[in-house]
């Protein structure tokens, strides 16, 4: 959206197995820009900050929240209720106490979220689909497996 073009046009795509991969061949200049959740930068910054000691933001999307957990619609409302009542309190369960310092160490924190709370990012795919370029990632996506 920002260079106002297909992505391909500007960048060889490469498929990465997961962000700490993606954060690896970067950090091997075996690429040049990586797409990822910058609390994936942060944590590396915090357990191994070789890779990400020398790369810098160039643009963020919208602020959204990066690791949501999903619940299947055939799941009891009354059991999503407690689900979330858990997940967010997560700093006033005794058995999970063990893990507060972890918790805080990564600044892990779980909050309620709607599909309106990914409105923006959903746009940005929508607007990706519209011009065509699910296409081409498809194609680019089959090519990337058959290496």
């Amino acid at each position: 959206k920002i260079i106002n073009a297909q992505p391909e046009k500007y960048f060889e795509l490469m498929a990465s197995p997961n962000a700490g991969s993606s954060i690896y061949m970067l950090g091997l200049d075996d690429a040049d820009a990586i797409f990822v959740a910058d609390i994936n930068v942060e944590y590396f910054k915090m357990s191994n900050p070789g890779p990400v000691k020398d790369i810098y933001p160039v643009v963020c999307t919208d602020e959204y929240p990066w690791a949501p957990l999903f619940v299947s619609k055939k799941v009891p409302e009354s059991l999503n209720r407690k689900l979330l009542e858990y997940v967010t309190n997560l700093y006033h369960i005794p058995e999970m106490k063990k893990y507060w310092s972890l918790f805080k160490m990564l600044k892990i924190k779980t909050v309620p979220v709607t599909e309106k709370d990914y409105a923006q990012f959903a746009g940005l795919y929508d607007e990706a689909k519209k011009k065509g370029w699910d296409k081409d990632f498809t194609m680019w996506l089959k090519y990337q497996k058959s290496k």
